[in-house]
């Protein structure tokens, strides 16, 4: 007996019901497409108002600034200057542990909540100091200046002046301020600094790095004379005067920035005699292309010139002695 065929009845979509399914489908798969997306925006967001802890805490014993509120991913060379320094302090450091072993740098990520151990030393100062003043009209009266460390902390590796005592501005590094002292790796000077008295760094045989003041004027006679492991210095616009014998005998004194128009213009051959700044062993010289007119006979002919944004670079030419 032979089985009868179920008949299937096909069901046609209309127009209207065909575009809705279609339209549907489209939203759906836009959805499924954007879940991704949606979820890390949520999480983004979520983060957005997230803040990390930065407790600040240090040697000296009323020292209390609380704490930063800091928002992920920002680096600690971007709250340095949030980070309040008691008026005659310089900073040694700022440590990760108590210990004082290891320093923050200023790439350092703050991805949690952190406590800074702020190394600080009150610094040797003394007033009633008077400064020739930068442009030549007077002097400048009783304000501070750094004498140098007192003797026990005479091992720090890392120092930043401070800016001001008593609420007036110290400006002056004064004569023989850290004579002799074999520890010191790193000087950061504010821009309350005017001038660096003689000897102020002499044979500080360790010193790799200086960063000068943006208002210094006067660099005096033998100030960083036998820093024999400085690589590199930076003369802002405001120098001008950089006496005899300043940078003496730095023997890896070999990268030269200048911005200031009237130490380019007393560059010569006289200039960078062994004693003053050795011209033996320069290997670059920046120069600042709004203050270079191309006159300096001395660039001209030890060295060669290339254009690199807004500095005019003079690398040394070989030596054609032998």
């Amino acid at each position: 007996m032979t089985k009868a065929k179920k008949k299937v009845t096909k069901y046609k979509l209309t127009k209207a019901q065909t575009k809705f399914v279609l339209i549907f489908a489209s939203i759906v798969a836009v959805f499924v497409i954007m879940i991704p997306v949606i979820v890390t925006l949520v999480e983004k967001n979520k983060g957005a108002d997230k803040t990390f802890n930065v407790n600040v805490v240090s040697n000296v014993n009323d020292y209390n600034d609380g704490k930063l509120n800091i928002k992920p991913g920002t680096k600690f060379g971007e709250i340095k200057d949030l980070i309040r320094i008691p008026d005659g302090y310089a900073v040694l450091g700022y440590y990760q542990d108590l210990s004082m072993e290891k320093e923050y740098t200023d790439d350092y990520e703050i991805t949690s909540d952190i406590t800074i151990n702020l190394a600080l030393e009150f610094m040797f100062v003394t007033d009633n100091y008077t400064l020739e003043s930068g442009d030549g009209s007077g002097t400048i009266n009783h304000f501070y200046q750094i004498k140098g460390l007192y003797p026990k902390y005479i091992s720090t590796k890392n120092i930043v002046i401070p800016k001001s005592y008593n609420g007036r501005s110290i400006v002056y590094i004064a004569e023989n301020a850290f004579l002799n002292n074999e520890s010191i790796v790193s000087v950061e000077m504010p821009n309350t600094i005017l001038a660096i008295g003689r000897n102020a760094f002499l044979n500080c045989t360790n010193l790799t790095s200086v960063k000068l003041s943006s208002s210094i004027n006067i660099i005096e006679s033998s100030a960083f004379s036998n820093c024999k492991k400085l690589t590199s210095i930076s003369i802002p616009s405001s120098a001008f005067r950089i006496e005899k014998s300043a940078f003496a005998n730095c023997s890896n004194l070999k990268n030269i920035i200048i911005e200031s128009e009237t130490i380019y213009k007393n560059i010569s051959d006289d200039y960078f005699r062994e004693d003053t700044i050795p011209n033996s062993f320069i290997e670059q010289i920046k120069v600042l292309n709004s203050i270079d007119d191309g006159t300096n006979t001395y660039l001209n002919e030890e060295f060669t010139k290339t254009l690199d944004g807004d500095y005019n670079v003079y690398t040394k030419k070989p030596s054609t002695e032998g």
